[in-house]
């Protein structure tokens, strides 16, 4: 360890509650806002972040979520049968989809091309880019899982019918709100 490293561990430790403590470090919605362009960028890595940033700024509101993703010329349908409401990029259908629960309860991101470890890595940067802080969530299937200090819970599988924890090439990304 070097001689340097307590006193770095110690400012950053301080830093850290210096600036949660300051009311200008709140969930930042001008940070999510700063993304959503992203959302008809051609990116993947670009888009799944953008879609975080709208789920957070819908905070469960389904038709303040998916005017987000429709005012960046995605294409809603409504399957009032199932009770979700599924957004796509036109072109990248087959890479990056939004399902939203009609009821409000969850808006889940998934990607058929960027895995777990890449999803949730896009998440962190999303969240530490607008002050929110959270803590890993213990699920009883072991897959990775954040609770806001919102209360809004985060869950990471891969995408698909049958999800695992852990996948190179697939990631689902759930927002659960307690609506």
């Amino acid at each position: 360890m070097s001689r340097f490293a307590p006193s770095f561990m110690l400012a950053s430790a301080f830093s850290g509650v210096v600036l949660s403590a300051c009311p200008a470090f709140a969930q930042d919605q001008a940070m999510l806002r700063m993304g959503l362009p992203n959302l008809a960028k051609p990116d993947s890595t670009k888009i799944l972040g953008a879609a975080y940033s709208a789920c957070l700024i819908g905070n469960g509101d389904v038709e303040t979520t998916a005017a987000l993703f429709t005012d960046a010329g995605w294409t809603r349908t409504d399957d009032d049968e199932m009770g979700v409401t599924s957004l796509s990029l036109p072109g990248a259908e087959d890479r990056i989809f939004v399902d939203l629960y009609d009821n409000g309860s969850i808006c889940s991101v998934s990607s058929e091309t960027l895995g777990s470890d890449l999803a949730d890595g896009n998440l962190i940067t999303t969240l530490g880019a607008a002050s929110y802080s959270f803590d890993p969530l213990d699920t009883p299937d072991g897959c990775t899982a954040y609770t806001l200090n919102t209360g809004v819970v985060v869950t990471q599988t891969s995408s698909g019918q049958d999800p695992v924890c852990y996948s190179e090439d697939t990631s689902d990304t759930r927002f659960i709100f307690s609506n």
